[in-house]
């Protein structure tokens, strides 16, 4: 027979280890319950705790607000530096004489594995000889980074014309992020833009789930491809009967793996009556959004150490790929977003 104390001590752990089999919802509701049937004293501290714990999202909001405008002012900063690399890379602008860096550089790779990457590197510089600006800089950016896995074979003349990348912060919680391109055979326009809607404020009917800016949705841009140049589908002859039973050729198209898949991105109130497919609209807007986040703050202002190697975001699995040689994906013309700037 057990004693008094050893059933209390019993009943205390029974609290705590009632988690079992349980799913997390059924343990939340547990937990609910078990602090409803605390004592009134006790439930009145808590209740302190929790109004504290609300002021605490109140200065957390507003440290996310303050945070956002000292982005946004020093960004102006960073113009001035980003427009000068942008002439540097497009060839408008030349570095007097050799320059001398003003950092330790990175050791070369020695033994057999340096020695063969410089004979394989060596007729590739003899072809950059007299390149104007620095070639292909985006897109060796890009490659070194997780966007990597986003570019297809197919996309890769078109963003040898990519000349900036550069961000423009909008009123309230967005941003814009903006391609800017040089003349080319894929697409009419000067800049592709993929605009960011953030939510940063405290929803009063869940307060407590505020965890600091948030994605509403984002907005594209239209890109004006030429005549069977869009990256986004592939066209194809294929024998179909008409309803007397006559074969006839038709032109179809099937919409394929491509980066400029980026500026046509779900719309959420598509979905809005079909509980599984919006889930998974908003699954890819979330990703989506680490994309564009991931641009701005990490890839734009550090991109010359990702063109470097300094910076490489290793993907497990992913091998060196020899450079594409040009690449003719026919298409339709088609339209897939609506902000962009035609030239």
């Amino acid at each position: 027979m057990s004693s008094p104390a050893k059933d209390k001590v019993d009943t205390k752990i029974g609290c705590g280890s009632a988690l079992g089999d349980m799913r997390p919802e059924e343990w939340r509701q547990y937990v609910q319950l078990m602090v409803e049937a605390l004592p009134t004293p006790i439930q009145n501290r808590v209740v302190v705790l929790k109004n504290m714990q609300l002021e605490n999202i109140k200065l957390e909001k507003e440290f996310f607000d303050e945070v956002y405008d000292l982005e946004h002012r020093y960004h102006k900063k960073y113009e001035e530096l980003f427009a000068k690399r942008r002439d540097i890379v497009e060839g408008k602008m030349e570095p007097p004489g050799e320059q001398k860096p003003n950092f330790k550089d990175v050791k070369p790779l020695a033994g057999h594995a340096g020695v063969e990457f410089r004979r394989k590197l060596k007729d590739y510089k003899c072809e950059l000889t007299d390149a104007k600006g620095i070639p292909d800089f985006w897109l060796t950016v890009f490659r070194n980074t997780l966007i990597n896995e986003m570019i297809q074979p197919q996309d890769e003349p078109a963003l040898r014309h990519l000349i900036d990348v550069s961000v423009a912060f909008d009123v309230g919680h967005a941003f814009t992020l903006e391609f800017h391109f040089g003349p080319n055979e894929f697409f009419t326009n000067s800049i592709l833009r993929k605009k960011y809607f953030l939510r940063s404020s405290i929803d009063q009917n869940d307060p407590f789930a505020f965890k600091g800016p948030e994605v509403k949705f984002c907005q594209g841009c239209t890109i004006y491809w030429e005549d069977t140049m869009d990256l986004t589908v592939m066209t194809y002859n294929a024998k179909e009967k008409d309803k007397f039973g006559v074969k006839r050729t038709v032109v179809k198209k099937d919409w394929i793996d491509s980066f400029f898949n980026f500026f046509n991105p779900p719309d959420l109130s598509d979905y809005e009556n079909n509980d599984e497919q919006s889930a998974e609209a908003e699954r890819i807007l979330q990703a989506d959004y680490k994309i564009g986040h991931f641009l701005r703050v990490r890839v734009i202002p550090k991109a010359v150490l990702y063109f470097t190697g300094d910076i490489v975001d290793y993907v497990e699995g992913a091998t060196p790929e020899e450079p594409p040689k040009d690449v003719d994906q026919p298409g339709d013309k088609v339209s897939v977003g609506n902000q962009c700037d035609s030239e």
